[in-house]
């Protein structure tokens, strides 16, 4: 390994570590690859590229009427769909499982729908749709990329799409993205209000917005420089424990987790068809 090369952060390498430690090991050190994927992640990634073309590509000289968007959308789902998704059990549910891509994906179009009646309009403020960021944060470098941000006098909205369930209330991991985010623009743009927003691409929608206070910043930067310093003492041994939560049955590295492996235990997803 060249010793000289930068070490680089990112928010899901931060999240996936608080997680659990060993899939951050598997993914981040082993640099282990799964063809599996769980169908969240798969209409997620649909989503967040469909809304990056509809808001790169409308202007108010070129309105992007909902039968394109629908015909993008199926573009993009066709093109990368395949053959190693999952649908993640939940033991403490009960409820039938549909496993059908179908279902699952006229479940994804009709929030796009929703969110492009109630929210899209072609004479937006959008400045930037997936902007790669980077930023030093005391001795780290951070990268990531910013669904979307949108600019009109003195205010900036920092934008990211969430397609899985509305959270009533939001943790410091899950506020930690967008600050993140927030660091890198603000570099640029020191004289504007910064509003932070986890805009809900689901069934019910809706967007939660925050701004954040020097007490807010002060807890979000105790709470990042910890778990580097975690990761940094669990390299240093080379001890990464399992973390088992109900997230193991979201997670497709069980040939490789130790608590697993050693149980002899098998994912309980079923392939989605």
């Amino acid at each position: 390994m060249n010793k000289n090369k930068k070490k680089y952060f990112s928010y899901s390498q931060l999240n996936t570590f608080a997680n659990c430690p060993q899939k951050y090991k598997i993914q981040y050190i082993d640099k282990v690859k799964s063809e599996k994927e769980g169908i969240e992640s798969f209409t997620g990634k649909i989503v967040h590229e469909v809304l990056e073309w509809l808001y790169n590509n409308s202007n108010e000289d070129n309105f992007i009427s909902f039968d394109k968007v629908s015909d993008r959308f199926d573009q993009l789902w066709n093109e990368k769909w395949h053959n190693e998704i999952y649908v993640a059990i939940n033991p403490y549910i009960k409820k039938d499982y549909h496993i059908k891509k179908g279902q699952y994906k006229a479940e994804a179009l009709n929030n796009v729908r929703m969110y492009y009646v109630k929210y899209f309009k072609s004479d937006n403020n959008n400045q930037s749709t997936e902007l790669n960021i980077k930023v030093k944060i005391n001795e780290y470098i951070f990268k990531g990329i910013i669904d979307r941000i949108d600019i009109i006098n003195n205010r900036i909205d920092l934008i990211d799409y969430k397609t899985g369930k509305n959270k009533v209330k939001l943790s410091l991991l899950d506020k930690l993205q967008l600050y993140i985010y927030q660091l890198a623009i603000e570099k640029e743009y020191n004289d504007k209000n910064i509003y932070l927003n986890w805009h809900y691409i689901n069934k019910k929608g809706g967007n939660k917005q925050i701004v954040l206070n020097k007490k807010d910043r002060a807890k979000l930067n105790k709470k990042l420089l910890s778990i580097i310093n975690n990761i940094k003492k669990s390299t240093s041994k080379n001890v990464f424990p399992a973390k088992e939560t109900l997230l193991c049955n979201w997670c497709y590295y069980w040939n490789e987790c130790s608590v697993k492996k050693d149980l002899n235990e098998i994912n309980p997803s079923k392939k989605v068809l």
